[in-house]
């Protein structure tokens, strides 16, 4: 890696984080969970399923980093 990765990687602060996926504090939240509304409950669905399509992608990015090595290891060392 780079020495200049750091500069380039932003930090997000938690609140900001939290308003772009549209979560307020506890504070503000209702008193009783079962008044949750559903739309709140439609967008932690669709969260739900963007997280495990983006697992479903990593996962699919880490086996070809392998076989990428595995092969460049191979023209690297041959037999």
């Amino acid at each position: 890696m780079s020495r200049d990765v750091p500069a380039m990687v932003q930090t997000v602060p938690s609140n900001k984080w939290l308003a772009r996926l549209g979560v307020t504090r506890a504070a503000k939240k209702a008193a009783s969970p079962e008044m949750a509304p559903a739309p709140a409950l439609e967008r932690l669905e669709e969260l739900e399923e963007c997280i495990g399509e983006m697992e479903s992608g990593s996962e699919k990015v880490f086996r070809r980093l392998l076989q990428t090595r595995v092969s460049l290891l191979n023209i690297h060392n041959p037999l």
